[in-house]
């Protein structure tokens, strides 16, 4: 099949015949010389930032490794995709819906779009507050002050504010610029690569029948619906900015109704357009043209705002003194509030497509339930809620829906292990359902996506609380602390923070006169009160997970020593040579004292690195808490502001303290980002985050940063099958993110050669500690059968090896024989005068022995005949 090969080499390769082993490295970007121990690797497909190389055979079979490190750690520039972390966040919780939710099509469509208009929302949001800060501040109050003015009178004329606010509003177009050139050259770069499919393919994921998942041939080929989302989310931002700048011109300078409503008007109908437009799963040529053609109407928008704020007449009706600028509090509310309930349609879909005429009882019980705790929360606040009180109340609700979550997963263990789980009624993003991993029902092979919810537990269990909704929310938080903080720190270099609504909705509240030659630059009171809210509470319950699992940890290494002695006693017994020079580390006979003294606290820490194992699974907890905490502060505040007519009142020290400590995060993101310019191995630790948060297509927001995965899987399904077109049979030895990818390709049957056998050694591996835990609908039990058993997509060998303290890899939990625990540390016994044993944890297991061993059976065994049915 030479379509196949034609795009993986040039030249005829060397003997490919017999085994191969692919190795696949982890996260932080393994080089291809520590890959295969071999200083001078030969690169024989691929380029500089992924390609595959190949050193001399061992143990007869050909061994070479798929680097794909430079996807995500390999330019110094990389590292600046850090600041679209909430973008990756939101397109990520497009994909952690429960699997029951794609049993329902229609619910499941809706779903879908909700995702797709929050990620549309972060980016309005994002744009709003860019576009606030040089218009208001910069352009609008300290233009038109001669002492504030840093830049010459014909760049912001002082008698004509709405040419200033023209002149501001180039700083978000350039911004909007920014991320469309940004989104169409990595679309270029890493969506190009087509699948090593058959035919032309389909051109993106979630099609008919049913919900493929993992298994859609197009799911890493859907570059052309990406690019129609991305002029979406551009012309949404045009045409946001057009508005903005449209309004704001009239605040200062009124415009007649007839001019002044098309202008508004127009924007207006871009954005809704554009939220419409995002409800298809799929492209066609007419929503091609469509999503042009609302890119050239919001640029039309914007070139007659421009006109607008050019024909304005000289001087400010208002005059000097700070004041805000006149309507952008009206426009920042307006803008909020659709933001806001694109959000919310998240958590509706999710409770609507739990009720089945099943369990209606039962999910309207729980979501009455819900909806009560929640109205409590409001209630206390607003009862309570008095000056800095409000902080620890937050803090205690946040503490509350941790120990809720905590139960819940107790209980719902405990009703797997009984079997009397209450099926998939047990409401959105709990965890529970039928476990199916990435399908609905029985699939075309025959294969039922069904498990239980106890397989599901016993490797890991699942993200607690409405999982999409959670991770949205905190990257909604995420996004407006950095900006909030940004327009502060604008702010303060200009001149001196004065409280000031709109001036035409109350004025300036303090009438202080700044001190000396400052400036007074006025700030909305709402921006400096809910600094607080975005900074101290989130801190807090960030500070009270700490010490919750700091208690497990330390606790864990006086309670988990009995079971590290149980382990180690019976397997390491003496009889080695030289016997005295033997150090045993869980003696518990009459040692000598040097002895005692050496290996005391060896089974502690045996223990403790135990129990940090299972830490990363209660995130979900704190991201929940946080979630739910700003839930209700969110609205405990709008009724303040509807029923008394000001924000909740905040200590000065408080304000001050918050602000300063939000003024110092985008100081300590670019420290960051320097250090990660200054040493390539920092690179490589920043982009750990974005092996996990960017393996996803960009399905529901197309400005996060570019997902590696589109071109790393089409690459590795491109060599397998070029090994196979050249009589050779892989076996892929993966490790950690390296087996999601591994995975990932073999999951397309019509991504493989009809027959193929490949073998797939995993370890240190979360396919079900982390993405059964988190994307169910695509990782899971199902998925899982069908690699190790088939029909389908059968692997000839499937062995996974795992130890209790990796705390990112685990077990798969699949019947048989495909999971085999190391034993980490190897040995409880050391020689006197060496280290004692090291705990592994996340790493070494390519240096593990007996890993080597089983690794060279498996191959032997793949050389061999296949065996009989």
């Amino acid at each position: 099949m030479p379509q196949h090969t034609s795009h993986v080499t040039g030249h005829h390769p060397d003997d490919l015949s017999g085994v191969t082993e692919l190795r696949l490295h982890g996260v932080g970007g393994t080089s291809p010389a520590s890959l295969l121990g071999d200083l001078a690797p030969t690169q024989v497909a691929g380029d500089r930032i992924a390609g595959f190389y190949r050193t001399a055979d061992r143990d007869g079979r050909h061994v070479e490794a798929y680097s794909w490190g430079g996807l995500t750690s390999g330019s110094s520039w990389r590292v600046l995709w850090l600041v679209l972390l909430p973008f990756a966040l939101a397109n990520m919780a497009a994909h952690m819906f429960p699997p029951w939710l794609a049993d329902r099509p229609v619910r499941f469509r809706l779903f879908r779009w909700a995702a797709r208009l929050a990620s549309f929302g972060l980016t309005l949001n994002l744009v709003l507050l860019a576009a606030a800060v040089p218009i208001d501040y910069v352009a609008y109050q300290c233009g038109g002050v001669p002492s504030c003015a840093r830049w010459p009178a014909w760049v912001l004329p002082p008698d004509l504010p709405a040419v200033r606010i023209l002149v501001g509003a180039l700083a978000p177009l350039l911004l909007i610029g920014v991320l469309y050139l940004l989104a169409h050259t990595t679309q270029n770069r890493y969506d190009q690569i087509k699948p090593a499919a058959p035919g032309p393919g389909k051109e993106h994921p979630e099609q008919a029948n049913g919900f493929p998942g993992l298994r859609d041939p197009a799911f890493w080929n859907g570059v052309q619906h990406t690019r129609a989302l991305t002029r979406l989310h551009v012309a949404g931002s045009l045409a946001l900015v057009a508005a903005l700048v449209a309004w704001t011109a009239h605040g200062v300078r009124p415009v007649e109704a007839a001019w002044l409503w098309p202008l508004l008007a127009v924007p207006a109908a871009v954005v809704a357009l554009c939220a419409i437009e995002l409800r298809a799963d799929t492209v066609a040529e007419r929503d091609l043209w469509r999503s042009w053609a609302l890119l050239g109407v919001a640029g039309a928008a914007m070139a007659g705002a421009a006109v607008l704020a050019v024909s304005r007449p000289a001087g400010d009706p208002l005059g000097a003194g700070p004041h805000e600028l006149p309507g952008l509090q009206v426009f920042m509310d307006a803008v909020y509030g659709v933001v806001f309930l694109m959000l919310f349609l998240v958590p509706v879909t999710l409770v609507a497509g739990a009720w089945t005429r099943e369990n209606w009882a039962g999910a309207a019980r729980r979501t009455v339930l819900v909806g009560a705790a929640f109205a409590a929360g409001v209630a206390v606040l607003a009862i309570w809620g008095t000056d800095s009180l409000w902080i620890w109340i937050g803090t205690g609700l946040g503490i509350a829906v941790g120990v809720a979550g905590a139960l819940s997963e107790s209980r719902s263990r405990g009703r797997s292990e009984g079997g009397t789980d209450d099926g998939p009624g047990d409401g959105p993003g709990d965890g529970s359902g039928d476990g199916s991993g990435d399908g609905s029902g029985a699939d075309s092979d025959g294969v039922s996506d069904s498990g239980s919810d106890a397989e599901a537990e016993e490797g890991g269990g699942r993200f607690r609380w409405a999982a999409p909704f959670v991770v949205l929310g905190v990257a909604m938080a995420m996004l407006n602390t950095f900006m909030l903080a940004m327009l502060l720190i604008v702010a303060e270099g200009l001149g001196t923070l004065r409280p000031c609504h709109d001036p035409r909705l109350g004025g300036c509240l303090d009438v202080a006169t700044p001190p000396g030659n400052e400036t007074p630059i006025a700030v909305f009171p709402l921006i400096r009160n809910v600094t607080p809210y975005l900074v101290a509470v989130p801190l807090l319950l960030v500070a009270c997970f700490a010490l919750y699992q700091l208690a497990r940890w330390l606790i864990s290494g006086w309670t988990g020593r009995q079971a590290v002695f149980d382990y180690f006693c019976p397997r390491d017994v003496a009889g080695e040579a030289h016997a005295e020079w033997w150090v045993s580390t869980v003696e518990r006979g009459p040692v000598p004292e040097w002895q005692r003294r050496l290996v005391r606290g060896w089974p502690g820490r045996v223990a403790r690195a135990r129990t940090l194992a299972k830490a990363p699974r209660d995130l979900d907890l704190l991201l929940t808490a946080v979630a739910v905490v700003g839930g209700v502060l969110f609205v405990w505040i709008q009724w303040r502001l509807r029923t008394s007519g000001g924000p909740p009142t905040n200590p000065n020290w408080l304000i001050t303290a918050c602000s300063g400590a939000a003024m110092l995060l985008p100081a300590l993101l670019l420290a960051l980002l320097r250090l990660g310019w200054k040493d390539e191995r920092h690179r490589r630790s920043i982009g750990v985050l974005w092996d996990v948060a960017t393996f996803w297509p960009r399905h529901s927001h197309p400005l996060a940063p570019p997902s590696y995965a589109e071109r790393a899987v089409p690459e590795l399904q491109r060599r397998l099958w070029w090994l196979h077109d050249n009589g050779g049979t892989p076996l892929l030895a993966a490790h950690s993110q390296g087996s999601i990818i591994a995975v990932a390709a073999l999951a397309q049957a019509e991504a493989r050669p009809v027959g193929d056998r490949v073998a797939l050694v995993t370890f240190g591996s979360p396919l079900r500690t982390l993405y059964a835990w988190g994307f169910p609908a695509y990782f899971g039990e199902a998925l899982f059968r069908r690699l190790a058993y088939g029909p389908g997509i059968k692997v000839a060998y499937w062995r996974n090896f795992w130890c209790d303290t990796d705390y990112i890899g685990g077990p798969v939990k699949v019947s048989g024989t495909v999971d085999e625990q190391l034993p980490d540390p190897p040995t409880s016994r050391s020689l006197y005068g060496q280290p004692l044993p090291r705990i592994g944890a996340h790493t070494g297991f390519w240096a593990d022995e007996e890993l080597r061993r089983q690794v060279s059976a498996l191959a032997a065994k793949l050389a061999g005949p296949p065996p009989g049915p």
